[in-house]
């Protein structure tokens, strides 16, 4: 029996179409902007027809959203 392990430094450089497929199902951003009013920029995506998946939510540390992008990564932004 043959057992394939990969680092996640390996994934990262060699597949990264992988590594994307990864974060997208588990569902976590991408990449993450930080805005200097969330809630404006919300409404204003919104406006544009965003799909949002996370309305603005505070934290313990920041406000986020998060909203998917038309290839399907998911893009958070986040006010501190």
């Amino acid at each position: 029996m043959m057992v394939l392990a990969y680092s996640l430094s390996q994934i990262i450089t060699q597949q990264p179409a992988r590594f994307s497929k990864l974060f997208i199902r588990a569902g976590i951003p991408v990449i993450v902007f930080g805005v200097e009013d969330i809630q404006q920029e919300y409404e204003r995506m919104k406006e544009l027809e965003v799909v949002f998946i996370k309305e603005p939510t505070k934290t313990e540390w920041e406000t986020e959203t998060i909203f998917e992008d038309t290839c399907g990564n998911f893009i958070q932004l986040m006010q501190k």
